[in-house]
């Protein structure tokens, strides 16, 4: 497989990629389950299959746009859960699905842009679409 560049690893919110994007990070989580027994002579045994899977997305980036900032700071009334979330891939490789806002963070310097990072955690099942060649 090729080398990819960065910047065409992207998070889209509703087809668009989300503003100012700049360090963007994926994390595959999948619980195993712990089928050890008295038979087992003292070793760990896990399961083929996997407990809860999970993927989490951190994202950093220069404030363009304040459609995150207004989901995270909209109240108690306000849904953190984004039903239209895909991660792009620069192979042509997509995951969608349902994603919690689970933190946002902005700062900003005196003479220096305003940035933010966004923690997204996925919420239900997703579709993983893999490249093709």
């Amino acid at each position: 497989m090729a080398a990819q560049p960065g910047r065409d690893f992207t998070v889209s919110k509703d087809g668009t990629v989300i503003a100012g994007l700049r360090e963007t990070t994926s994390t595959a989580n999948s619980e195993p389950v712990d089928i050890t027994g008295k038979g087992d002579s003292g070793y760990r045994t896990l399961a083929s299959f996997s407990g809860v899977e999970s993927i989490d997305i951190t994202a950093t980036g220069v404030f363009k746009d304040d459609i995150l900032r207004t989901i995270a700071f909209g109240g108690t009334g306000t849904s953190k859960l984004l039903d239209d979330i895909t991660l792009d891939w620069g192979d042509g490789a997509t995951l969608s699905g349902d994603f919690f806002l689970a933190s946002y963070e902005a700062a900003g310097n005196q003479n220096n842009e305003e940035t933010y990072s966004v923690s997204l955690q996925s919420s239900g099942d997703w579709v993983y679409t893999a490249a093709t060649p």
